[in-house]
């Protein structure tokens, strides 16, 4: 019996990946609409006939469902109908970030992107994954909940805020000086 060929499995992380992706771009979808959306997203997925594909997807939504980043459902009209959760909106943007990284230009422009917030103590745990997560992306603390950066980075922040919904209680700023910013000139090795 021939072997098969490792391009045609498909793997089940991107498949849950796209899937994800797909749900939380939408927000409610029919799994009738969700079929093609996966077949041009995911290429090996595409090669399988209509048998296998639907049982690929069934795991996939199974294993999306079971770590609560899906809600599958049927609706009044008897059709399937699928929606990211809030915590599965999350996972999606983190995937994102995971995929970016902050551009650092040949020059520096001589401006600091500064990032402040101020998160009630009953969020205290969102805040602290902010501020872990934006000392990951090389941001160095100016003070308790202000960080500083020397390149453009607002859509980072952006998806990092979205993240952890730190949006109502944060703010970016692009600015020439701020006292004591000669320290992190040579922070960050900066000409």
């Amino acid at each position: 019996m021939p072997k098969k060929s490792e391009t045609s499995k498909v793997n089940y992380g991107e498949l849950s990946k796209t899937i994800l992706g797909l749900v939380a771009a939408a927000g409610i979808i029919s799994i009738f609409i969700l079929m093609p959306g996966l077949a041009k997203a995911v290429p090996v997925f595409s090669k399988h006939p209509p048998a296998k594909k639907k049982k690929q997807l069934r795991k996939a939504l199974s294993r999306l469902e079971k770590r609560g980043l899906i809600k599958v459902w049927i609706d009044n009209k008897g059709k399937e109908q699928i929606k990211a959760t809030s915590k599965g909106h999350e996972e999606f943007v983190r995937y994102q970030l995971k995929n970016k990284q902050i551009k650092k230009p040949k020059r520096w422009d001589k401006k600091w992107r500064v990032v402040m917030f101020d998160v009630p103590e009953r969020y205290r745990s969102s805040r602290d994954y902010f501020r872990s997560s934006i000392k990951l992306a090389g941001f160095v603390q100016l003070q308790r909940s202000a960080w500083v950066y020397p390149y453009p980075c607002n859509e980072i922040i952006e998806l990092m805020s979205s993240i952890h919904r730190m949006n109502a209680g944060m703010i970016y700023l692009t600015c020439n000086r701020f006292p004591g910013d000669k320290k992190f000139v040579n922070k960050f090795k900066l000409k």
